[in-house]
């Protein structure tokens, strides 16, 4: 749903949430390419051995309600956010 598409406050709600989790996995996705030491498809400056591993999706509590996020995995396990 984008904002366009707001007619009540519940449909802002879902907005909002939606944001939020957005949000938070950017965060996560930045977070996994600081611990990793490059970005998502700068395989150039890899320097570990350890890589992306996909996502997990877990459920978060916020203040905007619980929101449903995909946590970026590393192989070796090292990222815990």
């Amino acid at each position: 749903m984008s904002l366009l598409e707001v007619e009540d406050m519940s449909d802002l709600r879902s907005v909002f949430k939606e944001m939020v989790g957005e949000v938070l996995e950017n965060g996560l996705e930045a977070e996994l390419d600081d611990e990793l030491g490059h970005s998502r498809y700068d395989y150039r400056n890899k320097d570990t051995e350890n890589s992306r591993n996909g996502h997990s999706r877990k459920t978060m509590k916020t203040s905007a309600g619980e929101v449903e996020i995909a946590v970026p995995r590393d192989r070796n396990r090292v990222f815990m956010p």
